[in-house]
């Protein structure tokens, strides 16, 4: 396509999102909301799932309203975490001109949101968003929402102990009426329209007799399914709400798998294998020191204490070796190999230069001496990992502090710890000795 062919469809483009555009004050929420609703007469609310791929789309042409529209998603939030796959913004006399959306909805409660769920795409929303608007500071605004939408998934959407959630209509498929839940649903043969939206709206009926509380509608199973796409979307969000030791996950947050503080490489293997037994058969890399502290330097001094210590765990040792930076010199690459030749499932890698930096105040740490800056760390390009196709994921860092993790998805794989574990890019811009 031409340049001018592309501007046009982006013009139109734009102009059917800006008439999708839902602005206002809600008085009962109390909150000043700005969304894209999927159609403007026929689906004019605020669906949950939907906003999630708006705002992605919204990041590339409107930065403002892709952040507003994920702002207002959860401006709908309750206190214990749920966020309704359809949010009510503007309901007028009481929700009185929507009985449909009772039929979704807590009995007794005013018509204010959904009961139901959909996919749990947030944390991948929040994630891409920020990366396309390059905004650091957009994500941690939405952690604590994060966390307790994880955990009320948690606590009341996986009873069986597999860690795999329950939908209790199609509708929390975010595919609704698919052919897949035929069989749920007890149809045989070919469903008509009107047989297959009756036995929907039945459906509902028997959940709001059940006050769409989670316990009795999963003890009632009228409709109990775990579906892939769901759960797919669910152990994802491992990878986009990474936490480091600068953004500790809270004792609460779900995808702290092994309540470590931390969501990481590890959490998103022992989300793959949760049938398989126990994790320790698969070790990943973690190298362990506290933030703030003193670490390895450029030059590795303390390689041979950290290696005879790792040899005597049966763990991979990672070798630092011995590096000149030039000074005042950006883009300057260092390469961190493993060795021990054991079967890893993934790597947790924290990079610490010097005593960590100035930047540690932020944190809420004692602030360091100013040094050089990492500007990122490469665990695919030529690694041990560089076959895979699982990405590596960052958690909050700081110029002289970086946190990466990579975990394989693929059940049952693993690679050799004994080759090039990362490349790492430093900038000395400004700093002439040291």
């Amino acid at each position: 396509m031409r340049q001018g062919e592309i501007d046009a469809v982006r013009s139109y483009a734009q102009g059917l999102l800006r008439t999708n555009l839902k602005r206002g004050h809600d008085l009962s929420i109390g909150y000043s909301y700005s969304y894209l609703c999927p159609s403007p007469h026929d689906y004019p609310w605020q669906w949950f799932w939907d906003s999630c791929f708006h705002a992605v789309v919204m990041a590339h042409v409107d930065p403002e309203q892709a952040a507003a529209e994920l702002k207002t998603l959860v401006a709908g939030q309750d206190a214990n975490g749920f966020i309704g796959h359809i949010t009510f913004w503007g309901n007028r006399l009481w929700g009185l001109t929507n009985l449909a959306g009772y039929a979704q909805s807590r009995p007794g409660e005013r018509l204010r949101h959904s009961a139901l769920i959909q996919p749990p795409m947030l944390a991948q929303a929040v994630e891409r968003v920020a990366e396309v608007v390059g905004d650091p500071a957009l994500a941690p605004q939405f952690m604590d929402a994060l966390d307790r939408y994880h955990e009320w998934l948690a606590e009341n959407r996986a009873p069986d102990g597999d860690g795999l959630l329950v939908i209790v209509s199609p509708y929390e498929s975010g595919i609704d009426q698919s052919p897949t839940y035929d069989a749920p649903l007890g149809i045989t043969g070919k469903a008509g329209r009107l047989g297959l939206g009756l036995r929907d709206r039945w459906l509902d009926v028997r959940n709001w007799m059940n006050s769409y509380g989670s316990t009795r509608m999963l003890r009632a199973a009228h409709f109990y399914v775990k579906d892939a796409l769901v759960n797919a979307t669910d152990v994802i969000a491992v990878r986009s709400d990474p936490r480091g030791p600068l953004n500790q996950a809270t004792p609460e947050n779900r995808l702290d798998f092994n309540r470590d503080a931390l969501v990481n490489a590890t959490d998103l293997v022992l989300a793959r294998d949760h049938t398989t037994g126990p994790f320790t058969a698969l070790p990943l890399i973690t190298p362990v020191a506290p933030v703030g502290s003193p670490r390895l330097d450029v030059a590795g001094a303390a390689a041979p204490q950290a290696a005879m210590a790792a040899e005597e765990l049966g763990l991979p040792t990672i070798i630092v070796g011995e590096h000149t930076l030039l000074a005042n010199t950006p883009n300057q690459t260092i390469e961190i190999f493993v060795s021990g030749g054991q079967a890893i499932a993934g790597v947790n890698l924290v990079v610490q230069v010097g005593d960590g930096g100035p930047e540690l105040v932020s944190s809420g740490l004692p602030g360091g001496t100013d040094g050089p800056a990492i500007t990122s760390i490469d665990l695919k390009t030529g690694t041990i990992f560089a076959a895979l196709d699982d990405p590596q994921f960052d958690s909050r860092s700081l110029p002289q502090v970086r946190f990466t993790s990579l975990g394989i998805a693929s059940l049952n794989t693993t690679v050799v710890a004994d080759g090039l574990l990362a490349t790492l890019r430093i900038d000395t811009t400004g700093i002439f000795s040291g």
